[in-house]
């Protein structure tokens, strides 16, 4: 009987989530903040929400070589001169204006922060001003800053090497900076390097930030959790708790780590504390019904064991229900489609249990089947859009015209086969101007909301 209580998908959801939350949160403040340590010198000027078309930034007037309408990449480049030139004042201001317009920019937030650094190497040298100190550490400050708010985003993004590099640019500013130890776990947690994970959340739990901060217990927990330390995963994660008692990703954490170490009875009971804690969830629901799952199969009666299933089956038709409603929202969404398939395994699973009790009853047979049959349908889509995915990598659309064609009338066919109307659109207008009578082109557009077609034609 397989049932699984976790998942890799599941691991790190509210991880993302707070990151993702906290990161936004202070982009407009840690970026003021970084930006003051010029202030000193020039006073900063706001950037103007908008330019008139043709006329050069007023912050970047007084930069030598801005012409009006450059791009972000022109601009750039322009302030790597600047800093090769040694004319950082200039850099700093076309930077500060990057970062500003664009602050999720990494390659322009990783410039900012080392030309910070620089700037606090110059204020050192001017050794006949007062305030050289002082104004070198202002830069280091807004280095750190700056490196701290860019680091998450390159995780997010899926860059765990460069956010490697700035944590580690932080640690060589500021050795015992403690979120570079938070941050430089959750790296190699996200890089699956378990044991230097435990370390460095180890070590920044211990400091008298990371002792209060629950997030960081919860995601220790789970990688202890994934390495099978199950009574060290237990006893960070019962801390968690303790630190934020109505934290549902906790107490499903710590009920999956219960269900794991053979305790299924307090895993029943910490799973539906999150369940009612955030009944919108559908992997709360999915997880709770396989621990239900879990549970009927621990010594007791036959009628405890069917009533732990019975719930289990309202559980896995919760989570299924809530995964359709949130895929309905957007359809062509390959993240929802594989949650949604996830769920349908947990319903087989639960029906399967079901039916081992009792192979008579047709309705829970019948249920079952029509699982199946659905979730066969959720991963045929799936495969669709791995094909999709294939079409699209192809560095060229075709040799000549027959191909080109041929290629074009396939990605149309997929595009809308998984709900990407729009693009689906797009294709068959090119596909026409390749072809005027192709009969697939005119068949999709005809089959398409009469909204969609007039969007691709505008």
């Amino acid at each position: 009987m397989h049932t699984e209580t976790g998942s890799g998908e599941r691991n790190g959801v509210g991880w993302i989530r707070y990151r993702r939350a906290r990161v936004i949160g202070l982009a407009v403040g840690v970026l003021a903040v970084a930006s003051s340590a010029a202030a000193q010198e020039t006073p900063a000027t706001a950037p103007a929400a908008s330019q008139s078309a043709g006329l050069v930034p007023q912050e970047l007037a007084a930069v030598p070589g801005i012409q009006p309408g450059m791009t972000v990449s022109e601009l750039l480049e322009i302030a790597a001169q600047a800093t090769e030139d040694k004319r950082l004042s200039h850099a700093e201001q076309i930077m500060t204006y990057v970062t500003t317009k664009e602050p999720e920019n990494l390659e322009a937030l990783g410039r900012l922060a080392y030309l910070y650094e620089l700037r606090a190497a110059e204020a050192k040298m001017n050794t006949s001003e007062p305030r050289a100190i002082a104004r070198a550490e202002a830069y280091l400050n807004a280095a750190v800053k700056t490196y701290l708010y860019a680091a998450p985003l390159a995780l997010d993004d899926n860059k765990p090497d460069v956010a490697q590099q700035m944590y580690n640019a932080v640690k060589a500013l500021r050795p015992g900076e403690p979120q570079v130890q938070l941050g430089l776990g959750r790296v190699f947690r996200a890089t699956q390097q378990n044991l230097q994970a435990i370390e460095r959340y180890r070590a920044y739990i211990k400091s008298v930030e990371g002792e209060q901060d629950s997030q960081a217990h919860l995601e220790l927990g789970q990688v202890y959790r994934t390495g099978k330390y199950l009574r060290a995963a237990i006893s960070v994660l019962q801390t968690a708790r303790k630190l934020n008692p109505e934290n549902p990703e906790i107490l499903m954490e710590l009920a999956i780590a219960y269900v794991e170490s053979g305790d299924s009875e307090k895993a029943v009971d910490l799973a539906q504390a999150a369940v009612s804690r955030a009944p919108r969830d559908a992997e709360y629901h999915g997880v709770y019904a396989l621990v239900l799952v879990r549970q009927s199969t621990m010594p007791g009666t036959e009628q405890e064991a069917r009533r732990n299933l019975e719930l289990a089956r309202s559980e896995a038709q919760k989570a299924r229900d809530l995964a359709l409603e949130d895929l309905r929202a957007k359809p062509d969404d390959e993240r929802r489609l594989s949650s949604l398939s996830r769920h349908y395994e947990t319903y087989r699973t639960v029906l399967s249990n079901l039916l081992e009790k009792d192979q008579s009853d047709v309705s829970v047979r019948i249920e079952l089947a029509k699982a199946m049959q659905e979730r066969a349908a959720v991963d045929q889509t799936l495969d669709l859009h791995r094909a999709l995915r294939v079409l699209l990598a192809a560095a060229e659309q075709g040799r000549n015209r027959a191909e080109r064609i041929l290629y074009l009338e396939t990605l149309a066919q997929l595009q809308y086969d998984v709900h990407k109307h729009p693009d689906a659109a797009q294709t068959c207008r090119r596909l026409i101007e390749e072809d005027s009578q192709s009969a697939t082109a005119r068949r999709i557009l005809d089959s398409l909301p009469a909204d969609i077609e007039r969007e691709s034609s505008d």
